[in-house]
């Protein structure tokens, strides 16, 4: 028994000497956490619509990730390595993607409500148009001032 572990265990710890974790030097030019967080939320944006419609982006020759790389003047190396450099500590992670969560989540409400204003405007918009339409045909009798 003894003797069918022992190259195991050397294997196993073969594999992990040989692993070293080292903490990755801060990049110069750091993205920091708050544009990281909008990046993020930009780049999950544009994901979302491409996703949806890919053929408006692409008839106007619109590549999503390279437009938020300028919209933030950084490259798609500098976010890796930033990504990797927060990713290293992993609650910086957290936090820049709960806060990413709570945008997201905002933004969302945001538009649920702004619609639920527009569909009731609209529906306020078609009453007031049917009720001439009402009084035209005689339904309703209007009320003469003599």
């Amino acid at each position: 028994m003894l003797k069918k572990s022992v190259p195991f265990i050397i294997v196993v710890f073969f594999l992990v000497s040989c692993y070293q974790l080292e903490k990755p030097k801060k990049p110069d030019g750091l993205i920091s956490k708050s544009n990281m967080v909008n990046i993020i939320v930009d780049l999950k944006l544009l994901a979302s619509v491409t996703s949806q419609s890919s053929k408006v982006l692409d008839s106007n020759n619109v590549d999503s990730e390279n437009f938020v790389y300028q919209k933030y003047n950084i490259d798609s190396t500098l976010f890796a390595v930033s990504s990797d450099y927060y990713a290293y500590n992993i609650q910086d992670y957290i936090d820049i993607y709960e806060k990413v969560k709570d945008s997201l989540e905002t933004l969302s409400n945001y538009y649920k409500e702004l619609d639920t204003v527009e569909t009731s405007e609209k529906e306020s918009d078609e009453r007031i148009k049917e009720k001439p339409a009402k009084l035209e045909k005689g339904l309703v009798t209007p009320v003469s001032n003599k």
